[in-house]
């Protein structure tokens, strides 16, 4: 079998330096004939040197851009990407871990970011779309791709606060061409500049932009970033007249508004409470961070708007990124980062509710997670102390012991990734911990019932079920508050935060495989997690599944190497297999199951015996790993799912991609050494490829590696880099001639054209699994046939603030929200008219009081379908 030709290989993208000195500038065809390049060079006083390499740069782009049609860049486009990578080499010479940086750069940058857009007429948007594309084709230096990085998540970020900015500027200050006192005067002498409303509106943006810099350096944050912005707007309240304040702020300004809670309410509090931040947290960051903050930029007594433009102008010269007060402008150079619609519109019948903004959803998904945790604690409830009184190893002592380890280093490393300032670990923590322990009450009352007590102990005392109980907890608070997404310009996010996982695992020391096992408990026990938690969740799984659980060191090959010695069944694909069905019905895994499995059948009375629960007989599943069946099944969902994908955008037919399956099948399930350190896509690619070249099927594999670039998961990545040996990476293709073909030849060729012998067997394709709701009904415990689904989507939403509400609106209520001075006087009204209304129709038809049929379901909307990308998940 031929290997493939050097024209199938990908081309990998050499550095600006080699690609000058092999080829030169005299024969570009560009600079001989046009001048624009030059000219915009030195129309920004380019440097000769950053020009030079400019122009390596360029050439190698054009060489790359000749051979892939279908991508489309204009002559400007090239111009700023190629200028834009020699700029940022230029400012770290050293690369991006220099410890000089720490102090800044070497040198002031002699062109700015906003200069060079400026000087193209483009926009940051632009800039970080075009350079995506060229990531596609070159392979740019580390200290690009983390600077492209850092500017693209500080865009996005800032982007979403300006907008904000707007919304809170709207709530608190009075509209300029409104008269703000009432009277009949004809002439009323207009307010000096320094006086109005767009004075005050730029004085608070300087203000953010600088104390966002100095108190949070590079670690921008949505949440906290939008925590410090209220503490610069309450601070130039301060000083606000009160006629250019909305109410009630402008009573506030004066001490004249007085609460039952508060007493004279505080400013900071009514601009939490109105805009929906924490206020305990806010108010912290004022204190120990913000006051010091301000005293130092008022230290004469008054803020001077325009020595604090001087000073952060000066900053953004040696800085060299955006200037960040055309944010304040609108100016197109950062235009929106998204497409999303700011204004509200009008139907014509009502004004729909504002769209749902990044900000607006990190609010709301903390919000719904502390409803969640309202009546949970940080110490076992007393239904957990009972389990654990029962085991003969009472395990309270070695679980709190264990929370206190892992809660030191989740503090040390959170803080390492953020700035001194952010103290803010241990709250994160505490929360991570009460949601730790519901959820190990909820996952042992849905088990009680189908363990036994000794089976119950062991799971108790089993230390990579807490950590990866309380780790994939962590993850979740982590999730609500925003910190593992890292924005981007499309409109999707990106990897790139210092919290995206597998930073969890890395910080607790939990392997991938391990951490798996807990996933689907986790979604099914807990029916209130927000869609956007499950999801996460779900992609997490995925990343697990293709690569993080095949990492050299990996537990699964420690289990999987039980197999081989024959402790228990190999983990072959085959959907006849009643475990494989085990995450398709109604019955989720056990995380015994998960942890312990094999789990043997043994004598006793099972924990819901123990602790009079009532009890349904359970079938006995056969000896076998449930985890490393329930992790194998899902692999070949995965891949099989994939593989589909791709032979499509290949044209290729059903038969052909069952051979395909089969080559892949044998891999995983025979060889699986091959995908250490490895990807599942790789593996696939070179299935597709070989199977195609044994039968003849004309599809070489830069064609592949084109079709396979349009899947929404491919990653560059995937196919310019695959692990050889050791610390030894290449091209797929390299390591298709290499490795794959080689351990893999004997079972390609059994699909040759010239094979004369009996036709190999198929290997089955993965059963497809039955979509389950992200959140399931759930039974109350007490209370026979008696079930709840959760709402996803309430009918009944509240408007986002008093001045929305109407007659009708203002007796809505929410159920599991911190009752409220009013809660029981709307709960009162509420009963009240329903009764009514009910006597009224009653007396309508001529008839008593109707007798209220009792419902058991209680089910008020079916969760819309998941269009996961391979439904491998039962949640």
């Amino acid at each position: 079998m031929a290997n493939e030709g050097e024209e199938d290989q990908p081309r990998k993208g050499e550095t600006s330096e080699e690609a000058s000195a092999s080829k030169g500038t005299a024969d570009m065809p560009l600079f001989n004939s046009t001048s624009e390049f030059s000219s915009m060079c030195k129309s920004l006083s380019t440097p000769v040197d950053i020009q030079k390499k400019a122009e390596g740069v360029l050439e190698t782009l054009l060489s790359e851009l000749d051979q892939q049609e279908e991508i489309e860049m204009s002559q400007k486009d090239m111009f700023v990407c190629a200028l834009y990578m020699a700029l940022v080499d230029a400012r770290m010479p050293y690369g991006p871990h220099d410890p000089q940086l720490k102090h800044g750069y070497l040198a002031a940058p002699p062109v700015t970011i906003t200069q060079l857009l400026q000087a193209a007429n483009t926009s940051v948007k632009q800039l970080l779309q075009k350079m995506r594309q060229v990531k596609e084709m070159l392979l740019p230096s580390e200290a690009v791709t983390q600077h492209l990085t850092m500017l693209e998540k500080n865009f996005c970020v800032m982007s979403f606060l300006a907008h904000t900015f707007d919304r809170l500027c709207a709530g608190v200050f009075r509209e300029e061409d409104k008269p703000h006192l009432e009277s009949n005067e004809e002439n009323i002498p207009s307010l000096p500049e320094t006086e109005g409303v767009a004075f005050r509106r730029k004085l608070c943006w300087l203000l953010f932009i600088h104390a966002k810099s100095q108190v949070m350096g590079d670690n921008l944050d949505l949440l906290h970033g939008y925590l410090v912005l209220l503490c610069c707007l309450e601070y130039v309240m301060r000083t606000t007249p009160s006629f250019l304040l909305n109410s009630p702020y402008d009573v506030i300004r004066i001490g004249c508004l007085h609460t039952a809670e508060y007493g004279t309410m505080p400013m900071l509090a009514k601009i939490c409470q109105q805009f929906g931040a924490n206020q305990e947290e806010t108010e912290n960051l004022c204190t120990n961070c913000m006051e010091p903050f301000f005293q130092e930029v008022n230290s004469d007594g008054e803020l001077d708007l325009d020595r604090l433009e001087e000073g952060y102008l000066k900053q953004h010269a040696s800085d060299g990124d955006i200037n960040e007060v055309l944010f304040l402008t609108k100016d197109p150079i950062v235009s929106p980062s998204t497409s999303r619609s700011n204004t509200p519109t009008n139907t014509g019948q009502q004004t729909e509710q504002p769209p749902m903004t990044p900000v607006r959803a990190t609010l709301n998904s903390i919000q719904q997670l502390k409803n969640t945790l309202a009546s949970a604690t940080d110490e076992p409830s007393q239904k957990l102390k009972d389990y654990f009184q029962i085991c003969t190893n009472n395990p309270v002592e070695a679980i709190a012991d264990r929370v206190r380890r892992m809660r030191a280093l989740f503090v040390s490393n959170f803080e390492t990734a953020t700035s001194p300032y952010q103290s803010v670990a241990d709250p994160r923590f505490t929360l991570g911990v009460k949601l730790y322990y519901r959820m190990m009450e909820l996952l042992l009352n849905n088990d009680s019932k189908r363990l036994s007590v000794p089976v119950l102990d062991t799971l108790l005392n089993k230390d990579n079920f807490h950590t990866s109980l309380l780790a994939c907890s962590l993850e979740v608070v982590l999730v609500a508050y925003g910190l593992t997404r890292s924005y981007a310009v499309n409109g999707g996010d990106s990897e790139d935060s210092p919290f995206a996982f597998p930073w969890i695992l890395e910080t607790m020391n939990i392997q991938a495989y391990d951490f798996s096992k807990v996933l689907e408990s986790f979604i099914y026990a807990e029916p209130r997690l927000p869609n956007d938690v499950v999801k996460h969740l779900q992609n997490i799984e995925y990343r697990i599944l293709e690569s993080l659980a095949w990492k050299e060191g990996s537990s699964l090959f420690d289990v999987i190497k039980v197999c081989e010695r024959g402790q228990s069944t190999p983990p072959r694909n085959s959907p006849t297999d009643p475990l494989s069905y085990a995450t398709n019905g109604q019955v989720c895994p056990s995380a015994a199951q998960m942890f312990l499995s094999p789990v043997p059948p043994r004598p006793g009375q099972s924990v819901a015996s123990q602790l009079s629960v009532p009890q349904s007989v359970v079938p006995a599943l056969p000896r076998r790993s449930q985890s490393l069946t329930s992790f194998f099944n899902k692999v070949y969902r995965l891949a099989y799912h994939r593989l589909q994908k791709l032979c499509t955008h290949l044209q290729i037919n059903s038969d052909l991609l069952k051979k395909i399956w089969t080559c892949f099948e044998n891999c995983v399930t025979y060889k699986p050494d091959i995908l250490k350190n490895r990807h599942l896509d790789q593996i696939l690619m070179c299935s597709v490829y070989g199977v195609c070249k044994v039968v003849e099927k004309d599809i070489r594999f830069k064609t592949i590696v084109q079709e396979y670039r349009n899947l929404p998961t491919a990653q560059p990545e995937v196919f310019r880099s695959v692990y050889m040996t050791e610390s030894r990476y290449d091209s797929i293709i390299n390591f298709y001639n290499q490795i794959f073909m080689v351990s893999m030849k004997s079972v390609i060729l059994q699909f040759s054209s010239s094979n004369r012998q009996v036709a190999p067997t198929l290997s089955p394709v993965p059963h497809p699994v039955s979509p389950r709701p992200a959140s399931p009904a759930y039974s109350v415990i007490g209370r026979k046939n008696f079930l709840v689904s959760p709402l996803k989507e309430s009918p009944f939403k509240a408007p986002h603030s008093p001045s929305q509400l109407t007659p009708a609106s203002r007796q809505l209520y929410c159920f599991g929200d911190r009752p409220g001075v009013r809660s029981s006087e709307k709960l009162r009204h509420i009963n009240a008219t329903v009764s009514a209304a009910v006597r009224r129709r009653a007396e309508q038809a001529g008839q008593g009081v109707p007798k209220e049929k009792v419902r058991r379901l209680i089910h008020f909307d079916q969760p819309p379908a998941d269009d996961n990308q391979s439904g491998l998940n039962s949640t």
